[in-house]
C-alpha cells in the first residue's frame, strides 16, 4: 500500500481503496524475487501506473470513482516543488533535531532500565520460588499449580520483554520520522521523487491532511495547518492546493 488508509477521499468523505489488476501475480513475484533479494519489496515488482485508487463503497455518490498512484504521485511532487524553507528555518529545525534525539535516547533507556528492573525482579522471584517448590511432594493438583505459576512467571518476563522491543522500535520510528523532515525540507521534491513507498507514506503523512479526488479527476491536496506557512503559490500561502490530472502527465 503507497498511501494510508482515509488519505485518498471522494467529495462525500468516503475513502479510495489501493487496488492492483492481478495482486496474486504481484505477490508471486516479489515472492520469487525475495529468494534473490531479502530486501525486495513491492516498489520492485509494481510501476506506480499500475496501481490504482478506487472508491468501492456504494453508498458514495463518488462510486467507482478512481485515479492512479501515479497521477497521485505527480501531482503532490509538484506541489512539493513550492515547499520554502529559509536557511535560518533549516538550521533551527537541525539543532532542534539534535536536542531531540539526545532527549529521545535519555528517556528510551530510563523506560528500558525500569522495565529491566521489574524483569530482574520476577527472575529472581521465579529463582526463590523454584528454590522452594521444586523439591518438595506434591500431588497432581500441586504439581499443575506449581507448573503454572513458573509459566506466569516467564509470561510475565516475555511481556515486559515485548514492551522494551517495542520502545526500541517507536525510536526507531521517530529517529526515521525526524531524518525524513530534514530531507524534505532540504529538497522536497527530490527527496519524495526517488523515495520507496514506505517512505512516501510518511512523508505523506507528515505534511498533508489529505487528498480529495473529485468527479473532474482533479486532486485537492490539503497542507497541515501548521505547515501552510512553507508552501508558496504565487507568492501566497498553499491552504488546499489542487492539481489538475486530467492531462495524462503532469509537468514537473
Amino acid at each position: 500500500m503507497l498511501f494510508e488508509n482515509f488519505f485518498i477521499l471522494t467529495p462525500d468523505e468516503h475513502w479510495l481503496t489501493f487496488t492492483l489488476p492481478n495482486k496474486k501475480r504481484f505477490e508471486e513475484k516479489l515472492e520469487k524475487l525475495k529468494a534473490k533479494n531479502p530486501n525486495a519489496s513491492i516498489k520492485d515488482v509494481v510501476r506506480m501506473d499500475q496501481i490504482w485508487y478506487r472508491c468501492g463503497n456504494k453508498n458514495s455518490q463518488f462510486y467507482n470513482l478512481q485515479v492512479r498512484a501515479d497521477e497521485v504521485d505527480l501531482a503532490i511532487i509538484k506541489l512539493l516543488k513550492k515547499l520554502r524553507v529559509t536557511e535560518k528555518e533549516f538550521e533551527e529545525f537541525l539543532e532542534f533535531s539534535r536536542v531531540r534525539l539526545r532527549e529521545l535516547e535519555m528517556q528510551t533507556q530510563e523506560k528500558i532500565n525500569i522495565k529491566t528492573l521489574e524483569i530482574n525482579h520476577l527472575k529472581s522471584e521465579k529463582k526463590k520460588y523454584m528454590a522452594k517448590n521444586m523439591g518438595a511432594k506434591k500431588d497432581s493438583e500441586e504439581e499443575k499449580i506449581y507448573q503454572d505459576a513458573k509459566v506466569d512467571f516467564d509470561n510475565k518476563v516475555d511481556f515486559l520483554r515485548s514492551e522494551i522491543a517495542d520502545m526500541d522500535k517507536n525510536e526507531r520510528n521517530e529517529e526515521v520520522e525526524i531524518e525524513a523532515f530534514i530531507n524534505i525540507f532540504g529538497k522536497a521534491d527530490q527527496y519524495y521523487k526517488n523515495a520507496s513507498f514506505v517512505q512516501k507514506r510518511k512523508i505523506t503523512k507528515i505534511l498533508f491532511s489529505n487528498i480529495i479526488l473529485d468527479h473532474e479527476k482533479r486532486l485537492h491536496i490539503k497542507v497541515k495547518p501548521w505547515f501552510e506557512h512553507l508552501f508558496s503559490v504565487d507568492g501566497g500561502p498553499a491552504g488546499a492546493r489542487t492539481q489538475d490530472l486530467k492531462l495524462k502527465r503532469l509537468p514537473l
